[in-house]
């Protein structure tokens, strides 16, 4: 694991298949590199016990400061909408 900069997606090369390097500064924070040398920015968060991932954006028309805040906001609202459905799930079965 590394910081994820523009160096580092850069000098990323494609392999077989598709693989992940995640950022060291962000958890859950990271590129997705294809076999065709595509890069994609994704964030990934565990809920209900399973790991979901989405899509940030692709590597060149956004840089990777811009999908780190984005990924950073995902997070906070992904963490206030769990906590609110947790609180409100008790609530609604009684």
């Amino acid at each position: 694991m590394a910081k994820l900069t523009k160096r580092v997606v850069d000098g990323l090369e494609p392999k077989e298949k598709d693989f992940f390097q995640w950022d060291d500064e962000l958890p859950g924070f990271g590129v997705r590199v294809w076999p065709t040398g595509r890069k994609t920015y994704v964030a990934q968060y565990r809920s209900g016990g399973q790991t979901r991932r989405f899509k940030i954006g692709v590597h060149g028309p956004l840089t990777v400061e811009e999908t780190r805040k984005e990924a950073n906001q995902s997070s906070v609202t992904l963490r206030v909408a769990t906590i609110r459905s947790r609180i409100e799930r008790p609530a609604a079965s009684l």
